[in-house]
């Protein structure tokens, strides 16, 4: 499990550098979002053959975002998607607008109020657009001295956009549609942090998948060995010392995984299990070296 700021995935684990863990705390008091709809029109963004038409979903705002911040507003820029699904809708649109919240304290009532956003199954439009005015106001109040002395760099900046990756289909007969969610944060200092987020929904059962609904029961220890395997390979063509990264950084299997022609792809955030400067290593393990360890419907 991760801890999610934004749709930003950190490790549970800690890693043994306590100066990063530190970072991580500040960086999470810090980490403030706020985005606003860019969508215009209903134009298709990408079909198949199964007539899966992704497009972009316009919001009414009852009070325009930006209406509250005036100079003080960041740059921003974000979409919601209109499959005609709306359980797949329904988790990508929610997931965007949690990216909002930034840091809220625990218990706190600004927190019940997250929560209680977060436990709606299937939000309106109204909700969507009332909790995203909520998180742009809050993000503008908080942060206003500082895009003011700046503005002129305009080092506030945020980017959350879902993007459709295509579809798999499976030896029985179901399919998946793929979609990830790309976030890039500026809020100044030396650079910016992107993230990006894998969705894998299963249309015939109608779910989000997991790794767990993936992986075959007591086989996860031998996929976290073949991710292993990979990353280590991966540090070498980098001209990486596997040595050295262990010292710092602790190798785990994350739940950030998503299909592809060659195999399953698994990514990892900035500072997941490196430092920045080593960006978002993707790991990606063959369909071949996955018979026996991943469920037969999922081998391609």
């Amino acid at each position: 499990m991760n801890y999610l700021i934004g749709l930003t995935a950190f490790p549970k684990k800690p890693r043994k550098n306590k100066l990063f863990y530190d970072e991580l705390i500040m960086m999470k008091k810090h980490f403030l979002i706020a985005l606003a709809s860019l969508t215009i029109g209903i134009a298709p963004l990408s079909t198949h053959a199964n007539t899966f038409v992704v497009s972009q979903k316009s919001l009414e705002f009852d009070e325009y975002p930006y209406e509250s911040c005036g100079e003080t507003c960041p740059e921003i820029d974000y979409s919601f998607i209109d499959t005609g699904y709306n359980w797949l809708d329904a988790i990508i649109n929610k997931d965007v607008v949690l990216g909002l919240s930034g840091y809220i304290e625990e218990g706190s009532s600004e927190d019940k109020e997250w929560q209680a956003f977060k436990n709606i199954k299937n939000p309106t439009d109204k909700q969507l657009a009332n909790q995203t005015t909520k998180a742009i106001k809050k993000f503008s109040n908080e942060n206003a001295e500082w895009i003011k002395e700046d503005k002129d760099n305009s080092p506030f900046s945020m980017r959350s956009v879902p993007n459709y990756l295509g579809n798999k289909q499976l030896k029985n007969g179901n399919h998946l549609e793929l979609f990830s969610i790309n976030n890039y944060q500026y809020l100044g200092g030396a650079h910016g942090l992107p993230t990006l987020g894998y969705y894998v929904f299963d249309m015939n059962n109608k779910k989000l998948l997991e790794l767990d609904d993936v992986v075959i029961s007591g086989k996860k220890s031998i996929l976290e060995k073949l991710a292993y395997e990979a990353y280590i390979k991966y540090l070498l063509d980098q001209d990486i010392n596997p040595d050295d990264m262990a010292e710092t950084w602790e190798f785990y299997l994350t739940d950030n995984f998503s299909f592809n022609k060659d195999g399953i792809t698994f990514l990892y955030q900035p500072y997941a299990i490196g430092p920045y400067a080593m960006g978002m290593p993707e790991l990606t393990i063959k369909y071949q070296d996955l018979k026996g360890v991943i469920k037969a419907e999922y081998l391609d």
